[in-house]
C-alpha cells in the first residue's frame, strides 16, 4: 500500500511540474493537493514541487513558505536547498541569502557540479567575479562529462561572468586587463559554439561581448581592433542568430573613431562583417527629452537600484515591476543622480530576457 502511494504521489507532481512549465497553475496545484493527500505530512519533495508551482504562478509569498517548510522536513535536501536558492536569487532578488543557502547544500552535497554552478552565479552577482570565474574555470576543465542540455546554460554564464568583469577593469581604468577579461569571454563562447553546445541565449551573450570591446576598442582609439572583433562576431553569426547590438549604431562608429568613414567603408564591402546587425534606435548619447515631447510610453518609480551591479527595477502606476540596465538609459552619465524613490520616465524595450525599461530619463 505504501509503496502504492508512492508511486502516486510521484505521478501527481511529474505532472504538476509539466502543468506548471506551460502556464496550467490551477490544475498543477490539484495535482500538488492529490500529492499531499498521499503521503504523510513530512514529505519534504511535495513542498519542494509545490514551491515550484507557487513560483511559476508568481505566488511567491507561497512559494517562499512552501520551500522554507521542504527544507524543514529535510535539512539534509540539498535539491530543496538549491532550489530555494534560485528562488532567492531570482524573485526576491537576495544573492547574499541565495550564496548561504548553495554553500549549506555544498556542505551536503560537495563538488556536485549544477551546485557550483549556481555557486558562480550567484558570485557573478553580488560581484565576486575572481571567485566566480575560478569556479567556471574548474568546471570547464570537464565540460564533456556533463549533459548538453546542463552545458548550455553553464557555458553563457561562464562568458557573462567574465564580459560583467570588465565593468570593474574599466572603472579601475584597466584596459588590458579588461579586454583580457573580454577575450576569455569570447573564447568560452567559441568552444560552445565548436562544440554545438548553443541557443539563442549563445548568441545574445557573444553580441554583448563583441559590442563591449568595440566600445574599449574606441576608448583606446584601435580601429584594427574593431574590425577583428567584427570579424569574431561574422564567424559566429554563421552557425548562431546574433541579436542587433543593444546600443552601439554605425554612425556612432563612423563619428567617434579616426577615419571612422573608411572604417565603415571597409566593414560594408566585407562579406564577413558587413552582416553585423547594428543598433537602429536614436544614439544613446542623445538629450534626454522633455516630459512634454511625447514621446514617452510609461512613468514610474525607482523601486530598487543596485548600483554595483548597473541595474535596477521601476514600478509603474499599475504595479508592475520593469527590469532596467544602465545602458538603457537615455544617458548613461545620469546614472549616479538615480535614486529609490526617483520619478522616471520610459519605454518598453526588450533584452535577452523579455520586456524590459529602455530609453529611461528623470521625469
Amino acid at each position: 500500500m505504501r509503496l502504492s502511494q508512492e508511486k502516486g504521489s510521484v505521478h501527481y507532481l511529474n505532472n504538476a511540474l509539466k502543468r506548471a512549465r506551460v502556464g496550467q497553475i490551477k490544475e498543477a496545484r490539484e495535482d500538488v493537493e492529490h500529492s499531499k493527500n498521499l503521503l504523510p505530512p513530512s514529505s519534504s519533495e511535495t513542498y519542494r514541487i509545490s514551491a515550484i508551482v507557487e513560483s511559476n504562478g508568481s505566488d511567491l509569498y507561497k512559494a517562499d513558505k512552501e520551500i522554507r517548510i521542504a527544507i524543514d522536513l529535510d535539512p539534509k535536501s540539498s535539491s530543496a536547498r538549491y532550489q530555494y536558492a534560485l528562488f532567492l536569487l531570482k524573485h526576491m532578488e537576495d544573492p547574499d541569502s541565495a550564496l548561504a543557502q548553495i554553500d549549506e547544500a555544498l556542505l551536503i552535497d560537495r563538488g556536485q557540479p549544477t551546485l557550483e554552478t549556481a555557486r558562480g552565479l550567484i558570485l557573478t552577482r553580488l560581484g565576486r567575479y575572481q571567485e566566480a570565474a575560478g569556479i567556471y574555470e574548474r568546471i570547464l576543465s570537464d565540460l564533456s562529462a556533463m549533459p548538453r542540455r546542463w552545458r548550455i546554460p553553464t557555458l553563457d554564464q561562464a562568458a557573462e561572468c567574465y564580459r560583467r568583469w570588465t565593468e570593474t577593469d574599466r572603472l579601475s581604468r584597466d584596459p588590458a586587463q579588461q579586454m583580457a577579461h573580454l577575450r576569455r569571454a569570447r573564447e568560452i563562447l567559441d568552444l560552445a559554439l565548436g562544440a554545438n553546445d548553443r541557443d539563442k541565449r549563445t548568441g545574445a551573450t557573444y553580441a554583448s561581448i563583441v559590442e563591449d570591446a568595440i566600445y574599449a576598442c574606441i576608448a583606446s582609439s584601435d580601429p584594427e581592433g574593431v574590425l577583428t572583433w567584427l570579424s569574431h562576431l561574422g564567424d559566429a553569426s554563421q552557425v548562431v542568430d546574433c541579436p542587433p547590438f543593444r546600443r552601439l549604431s554605425i554612425e556612432r562608429l563612423a563619428k567617434d573613431l579616426p577615419n571612422g568613414d573608411g572604417l565603415v567603408e571597409v566593414i560594408s564591402r566585407s562579406a564577413k562583417t558587413s552582416k553585423v546587425k547594428w543598433h537602429l534606435a536614436p544614439d544613446a548619447t542623445a538629450k534626454w527629452p522633455a516630459r512634454d515631447e511625447g514621446k514617452i510610453r510609461n512613468h514610474g518609480i525607482i523601486k530598487r537600484i543596485f548600483p554595483e551591479e548597473k541595474f535596477g527595477f521601476i514600478a509603474d502606476g499599475e504595479g508592475k515591476d520593469w527590469f532596467f540596465h544602465l545602458n538603457h538609459l537615455l544617458d548613461p552619465k545620469q546614472w549616479e543622480s538615480l535614486g529609490e524613490g526617483m520619478r522616471v520616465g520610459f519605454s518598453i524595450g526588450t533584452n535577452r530576457r523579455g520586456e524590459c525599461a529602455v530609453e529611461i530619463f528623470r521625469a
